[in-house]
């Protein structure tokens, strides 16, 4: 039976599917890493899907294609192990550690695929999410919030975590923020003005995030709050909404925070 190639075909395929959202990130290896690496991967992918069809699908010929299957998962996380040896990146890694960021920002151009230069006059939003934990509230209550906002205007805003999949990677880590508040989820967000963040800004393009390369960006900062929000839960209760902004802004007056802005 070929059962047990056919699973690992799948592994092998979902695997290749991760080490290439990671290979895509790189300059180096974006223009054709979905031809050498995902293009093949899913092909084979189709083929098996076929012979899984067949009561007695052909062990040799599964055999050869989870053979190939490996040999692309190793091609691409050689590839991508390549670029991180590069001394290039081994340049950026040392600025990083350093804390050297105007260095990491002139080098991120040239490791990272698809990062331009950026410049602006318009605010820049940082997403806070309010989503409760799975199972429990909806929402998170208003006094949690406000602890976390206290947080980001006393420390700064944190690099993404998770990494983005385009822009960054673990080592190379960047703040996302974002020129338009109506293309955030969450309705509550810290501004930043541009000219308030000392390190230099990159766009995500076509005209995504905006990217800043360090571990924290800190500036002057105030708090927004929507004035409408497209949420499914929210949507049948406009009321609650106004109640929770409401309490919110009265959790961060009573932490001395009054400069809130409605949008």
């Amino acid at each position: 039976m070929a059962g047990d190639l056919l699973d690992e075909a799948a592994r092998l395929i979902a695997d290749l599917g991760g080490s290439y959202t990671r290979a895509r990130r790189y300059r180096a290896l974006a223009a054709d890493c979905e031809a050498r690496y995902l293009a093949p991967a899913l092909a084979i992918g189709s083929e098996m899907r076929e012979r899984s069809r067949d009561p007695e699908p052909d062990r040799e010929a599964c055999a050869v294609a989870v053979a190939e299957l490996r040999r692309l998962a190793i091609a691409c996380e050689a590839a991508i192990a390549a670029v991180r040896a590069s001394a290039l990146y081994r340049a950026a890694v040392r600025a990083w550690d350093e804390e050297h960021w105007r260095e990491v920002a002139a080098l991120a151009p040239t490791i990272f695929d698809a990062i331009e230069p950026f410049a602006t006059v318009r605010p820049l939003h940082f997403a806070v999410s309010v989503a409760g934990r799975r199972g429990g509230e909806h929402f998170l209550p208003p006094a949690t919030v406000a602890e976390r906002l206290l947080d980001l205007l006393r420390i700064g805003l944190p690099a993404a975590d998770p990494v983005p999949e385009l822009g960054a990677d673990e080592t190379l880590r960047a703040v996302v923020l974002d020129e338009d508040p109506e293309a955030i989820e969450a309705p509550i967000t810290v501004i930043v003005a541009p000219e308030d963040v000392v390190w230099p800004l990159f766009r995500l393009e076509p005209a995504g995030e905006i990217f800043v390369y360090a571990p924290r960006v800190q500036a002057r900062m105030r708090v927004r709050c929507a004035s409408h929000v497209d949420d499914e839960w929210w949507a049948v209760r406009p009321e609650a909404y106004s109640r929770y902004i409401a309490d919110l802004e009265r959790e961060l007056a009573a932490r001395g925070v009054d400069d809130v802005e409605r949008g």
